[in-house]
């Protein structure tokens, strides 16, 4: 079972380290170097989001070309824009218009953000990864 589904396992834990390396560096900016709280949380995003490219590009879909990185790299970076846009839209509306928790309503909307960050990281992001290097992902 697990390596049925070891890339989409090795992509929660890029994620979670990611999420893990934003958390360390907020905490790190703001209480040790008492940098503001809202830099800090910018500091975050940006180290997150350097942790999960690096990680998804070269373990999780196991994509070793220097040559399409810069492709790739900005592929990865509208779709973080983009979550951080429908986040705040979908949240919103759940809680506004549906009257959710504000937590149930980010749990539903990171769920689905991540799957479909997933398929489009999988499909369009790491494209050619998928059919060069399949190979090499059954035997890792």
């Amino acid at each position: 079972m697990i390596r049925r589904y070891k890339r989409e396992i090795k992509y929660a834990i890029s994620g979670g380290t990611a999420a893990a390396a934003a958390l360390i560096t907020v905490y790190i900016s703001t209480d040790i170097f008492k940098v503001w709280y809202l830099f800090s949380v910018v500091f975050g995003q940006v180290a997150g989001f350097f942790v999960n490219f690096y990680l998804q590009k070269f373990w999780t879909f196991r994509d070793p070309s220097k040559e399409r990185m810069e492709r790739q790299f900005k592929f990865f970076m509208v779709l973080v824009v983009l979550n951080i846009i429908l986040n705040a839209i979908f949240v919103s509306a759940l809680v506004e218009v549906f009257h959710l928790w504000y937590m149930l309503a980010q749990a539903i909307v990171l769920t689905t953000l991540v799957m479909v960050n997933y398929l489009f990281n999988r499909f369009i992001t790491f494209r050619q990864v998928n059919t060069v290097y399949e190979s090499l992902n059954d035997k890792y």
